[in-house]
C-alpha cells in the first residue's frame, strides 16, 4: 500500500466509522419497537456519543464531520509528524467522555454524592478547576500542554555523537 492511499483512508475511514456506528445503534434502538423504554433510549443516547454532549438534533451529521475532524487531524500528524501535540490531549478528552459515560449510566435517575466524588477523582487534573470552568476543558488544555513539552524535548534533542 503507498504512503499516499494510506494518509487517504486516515481521511476516509474515521467519518465512516462514525456514521456505521450511529446506523447501528438507530438498528438497535428500532429493534426494540413497538415500545421504546426509557432504558433503551438512555442506551441510544449514549451509543450516539459524542454527539449528544454537544448538539440535540442532528447527531448523525455532527458525529460524522467529527469523525472527518478526526480524519483530518490524524492525516495531518501523519503528514507533519506532530502526533506529540494531538495524542495527550485526545487521551485526556477519551478518557473523561468515558467517565462521564460510565458515570451516567450507572447512575438511574440521579448522581449520588458517591458518584459524585468518584466522577471528580477520575477526571483529576481538571476537577481542581471547576470552579473556574469546565473541567474536561481544562484536561485537554493539560493534556495539549503536555503535548507541546513533549514535542519541544523530543524535536530539540540532539542526537548523541559516537565517537
Amino acid at each position: 500500500m503507498s504512503r499516499r492511499f494510506s494518509r487517504i483512508l486516515l481521511l476516509v475511514v474515521p467519518p465512516l466509522a462514525f456514521v456505521l456506528k450511529d446506523v447501528l445503534a438507530t438498528m438497535a434502538v428500532l429493534a426494540t419497537e413497538p415500545g421504546i423504554s426509557t432504558k433503551a433510549a438512555r442506551y441510544y443516547s449514549i451509543a450516539m456519543l459524542p454527539g449528544p454532549l454537544f448538539v440535540e438534533s442532528w447527531v448523525m451529521l455532527f458525529n460524522f464531520i467529527f469523525g472527518a475532524l478526526v480524519g483530518v487531524i490524524l492525516y495531518l500528524c501523519v503528514k507533519f509528524k506532530i502526533w506529540l501535540l494531538i495524542v495527550p490531549p485526545s487521551a485526556f478528552l477519551l478518557r473523561d467522555i468515558v467517565a462521564l459515560t460510565i458515570t451516567v449510566w450507572f447512575t438511574e435517575s440521579e448522581i449520588t454524592p458517591k458518584a459524585g466524588r468518584y466522577y471528580s477523582i477520575v477526571i483529576l487534573p481538571g476537577s481542581l478547576f471547576h470552579k473556574m470552568g469546565d473541567p474536561m476543558l481544562f484536561n485537554v488544555l493539560f493534556g495539549l500542554l503536555l503535548g507541546l513539552i513533549l514535542y519541544l524535548y523530543f524535536t530539540r534533542r540532539r542526537p548523541a555523537v559516537s565517537g
